[in-house]
């Protein structure tokens, strides 16, 4: 899906589209459900995500703009292929010279880096209590599997490493040497 967004062959013209209001009334609608607490904000952010879907593989986005609509639309998913897609799209914003697109990007990847259970870079995302709680839950299942992980690994590392390793040369002429 992404590669004729990326690849510059399709999507590279910065003219406005007639996809351009429609992605754009769709981030309004998105930022109205969140101003008025609506409660089928889910199943409405679910419609936009499948018509932003849509619009992309269209390649009938082509401003900057239209690429960071499309990333707010996005970021406001359920699971990490939404924010990291979010995040794709807010960095050709920023390619394209969206203003907002930085700080979209940085939403994104934090967004994302959390949904994982990595540490956000930016600190842009604030956590309720019942979230917090849900990553230290997965990450602790993410670490006892690594440990399992690491014990198999103990019992087959018995084997003799064949590999030699070289000793570390701190002199610059040694590693520059070419």
């Amino acid at each position: 899906m992404l590669v004729p967004i990326l690849s510059g062959t399709i999507c590279t013209s910065q003219k406005s589209s007639s996809a351009e209001s429609e992605i754009h009334k769709l981030v309004m609608e998105d930022q109205n459900d969140r101003i008025q607490n609506r409660p089928n904000e889910i199943v409405n952010d679910a419609a936009r995500r499948k018509r932003a879907h849509q619009l992309l593989d269209e390649c009938a986005l082509r401003t900057g703009q239209d690429f960071g609509d499309a990333a707010i639309i996005f970021q406001h998913g359920t699971q990490p292929d939404d924010y990291l897609l979010a995040h794709v799209l807010a960095m050709i914003a920023v390619a394209k010279g969206d203003k907002n697109g930085r700080e979209i990007a940085a939403v994104t990847l934090d967004r994302y880096l959390q949904s994982i259970g990595q540490s956000q870079i930016f600190g842009t995302q604030y956590l309720d209590r019942g979230y917090s709680e849900q990553l230290q839950a997965k990450n602790c299942q993410q670490n006892n599997a690594s440990k399992k992980a690491a014990r198999a690994d103990q019992t087959s590392a018995q084997k003799p490493n064949k590999i030699v390793q070289e000793p570390y040369n701190s002199s610059p002429k040694s590693r520059c040497a070419e």
